[in-house]
């Protein structure tokens, strides 16, 4: 679930982007051609002459060019807000309404498919809705079945992710309105870094114990007295709240700069990967906490 990197290659979503059509993408915005005469233009007479008048009425009517629609902020927080609420739903069918033991069978198809969808849509230019829907879909169910295997163990954990989710999602936005907190070039590549490490670290700690290589999970190694999963759910949670603040500046960037209307579906994507991302994380630091004091 690493940041969508459709929002910074495309050119709607840069501050001084130069759209396809070689203009810059204000809207309403029309390249002008010069009506500066030439020096050596012929003589045009500047006689008066009587003008004439069409005695039938009958004008020329100008060509009637429809304007593109384009994306405005609303537009991305509405599909944003559409995303989540099929991740949700579907996250509830499969905690609640389908069996326990068929959801954990099923999950690592969940993931095999969810993996590919979401590639698709990463190397988009622009994320086409269906793509943007089935994910949220995709990812929702797997969520929804690793929420309810730790719920089993650990009751509550489900409304504390939720809540602490929400919380942590509601400071990035307040923190971006305010114009306090402003992603850097460095910043980014910091992050970036963080969270390509913690894939690559996840996916091999993942295979070493599922091998037998190792007998538990690295995360489990206890750093001044603190589990390292907690210590990492902590700092990737930091992560993922500079990826949604980023997300916010390039959604303004992207509406400034007169992207199409269908570019919504883009940034809700994106910003739908980065919300996952602080939500998984706050599961993982939960899950931590909770071993920590009943050990």
């Amino acid at each position: 679930m690493a940041h969508n990197p459709i929002m910074e290659k495309n050119p709607y979503f840069s501050t001084n982007a130069q759209t396809p059509n070689g203009y810059p993408s204000m809207p309403g915005y029309t390249p002008q051609t010069s009506t500066n005469t030439p020096t050596n233009a012929p003589h045009i007479s500047t006689q008066l002459k009587t003008p004439t008048y069409n005695t039938n009425h009958t004008y020329p009517q100008p060509a009637y060019t429809p304007q593109p629609r384009v994306m405005t902020y609303k537009m991305a927080m509405e599909k944003t807000g559409i995303l989540l609420a099929v991740a949700i739903i579907a996250g509830l069918i499969t905690a609640f309404v389908i069996p326990l033991q068929y959801t954990l069978g099923a999950s690592v198809l969940i993931s095999i498919a969810t993996l590919i969808v979401g590639f698709i849509g990463a190397f988009q230019k622009m994320v086409h809705p269906a793509i943007a829907i089935t994910y949220a879909a995709l990812e929702g169910a797997l969520l929804g079945a690793l929420t309810m295997a730790m719920n089993m163990m650990y009751p509550g954990i489900f409304a504390e992710a939720l809540i602490a989710t929400a919380v942590v999602v509601a400071v990035s936005v307040m923190l971006h309105t305010s114009g306090k907190v402003r992603t850097t070039a460095k910043g980014w590549r910091i992050v970036m870094t963080i969270a390509i490490a913690a894939i690559i670290y996840a996916v091999a700690d993942m295979l070493l114990v599922r091998f037998g290589i190792i007998e538990t999970s690295f995360d489990n190694t206890s750093i001044a007295g603190m589990p390292l999963g907690l210590i990492l759910g902590i700092i990737l949670i930091i992560v993922g709240a500079y990826f949604l603040i980023g997300d916010l500046e390039l959604i303004k960037n992207a509406s400034a700069n007169g992207a199409p209307e269908r570019f919504a579906w883009t940034c809700a994507y994106g910003l739908t990967l980065s919300i996952i991302w602080i939500y998984v994380e706050v599961l993982r630091t939960l899950y931590y906490l909770h071993s920590s004091f009943n050990d």
